[in-house]
């Protein structure tokens, strides 16, 4: 819908910072579970991560959309292909349909997922299958990729780590050969809807499976990414629209650092370090260059201008 598309090209274009890790937003969404070769909206967007998922065994679930603008994949369940009574009865004699029966297969092939309470055991966990259940790892890959690149002090553009998370896979088109058997809505109707899926046509359309290890190396590789630096400052004039900021966040190791402030032209604006942080005044209207160095020799160059208060914050 218009609202949606609106409310995802506001964070795409909006969110982060350049002078933090990332600047811009990466939406991350699942495929979608139609077994239709492309994934569905808003995942198919081209500034999305469109995510598909997979078996235990590599294999793309019998669910999932795959193909055009799928662009990675996670563990998300199977349920229909694993689900088996004999491996779950123990006592053949024993009724399938008794509770520790019925709660074993819907815990077969699926994903522990938290769920509300009204649709779980009280315990707001519970077993879930689906695009959806893949779709969180990638978020909390991507994620961990992004605090990495934090601790680094790097910075990226949104299109460059959705690229390095993208890449940065174990394939699994070597896994996708030969037939894949399975029971179609197994738990309501049983084994009696067999189907068969030829895993080849999903090769080079489900992406590569997710990977934190590799994407860790990536924004770790010195190639990657670019030094985030201290930001240039934006104030009005007087005490009550001073800007404060932490120098630690643009100096690797930061934290055990003590910092020096230069400001050219001190009568345009003042400037002190308290506590660990830099704060900033403005004295009259005007910009002037100014520098911070660490106690470990970096220096970092930026621009300070101060403007008429506006509304308290200094911006026009």
């Amino acid at each position: 819908c218009p609202l949606e598309k609106a409310s995802l090209d506001y964070f795409v274009y909006n969110a982060g910072s350049p002078n933090g890790p990332i600047e811009g937003g990466i939406p991350i969404f699942s495929s979608g579970n139609e077994y239709a070769p492309a994934a569905g909206f808003p995942g198919a967007a081209e500034y999305c991560i469109s995510v598909n998922s997979i078996a235990g065994d590599y294999t793309i679930s019998t669910f999932s959309n795959y193909g055009t603008f799928s662009d990675i994949a996670a563990p998300g369940g199977d349920q229909d292909y694993y689900f088996d009574y004999v491996d779950i009865r123990e006592d053949g004699e024993k009724d399938p349909s008794a509770p520790e029966y019925t709660a074993a297969r819907g815990a077969v092939g699926c994903v522990l997922s938290t769920l509300p309470p009204q649709v779980s055991d009280d315990t707001c966990y519970g077993y879930m299958e689906g695009t959806s259940m893949a779709c969180p790892h990638v978020s909390g890959v991507a994620a961990l990729g992004l605090s990495y690149a934090a601790q680094l002090r790097k910075h990226f553009t949104a299109a460059e780590f959705r690229k390095l998370i993208v890449e940065s896979v174990t394939p699994i088109d070597e896994y996708l050969t030969g037939d894949k058997k399975y029971y179609h809505y197994v738990t309501d109707l049983g084994k009696t809807y067999p189907r068969i899926i030829e895993l080849s046509q999903y090769a080079g359309k489900s992406g590569g499976l997710v990977n934190a290890d590799k994407l860790l190396a990536a924004v770790e590789n010195e190639s990657a990414g670019t030094a985030v630096s201290f930001p240039n400052i934006y104030l009005g004039i007087g005490e009550e629209n001073k800007v404060i900021e932490t120098p630690a966040r643009y100096f690797v190791n930061g934290e055990s650092l003590t910092y020096t402030l230069t400001i050219e032209n001190t009568a345009i604006a003042s400037g002190k370090i308290e506590n660990g942080k830099a704060v900033f005044t403005g004295l009259a209207e005007g910009a002037t260059p100014a520098s911070i160095k660490a106690s470990n020799g970096e220096t970092h160059s930026f621009n300070i201008t101060v403007r008429k208060s506006a509304n308290g914050s200094g911006w026009l």
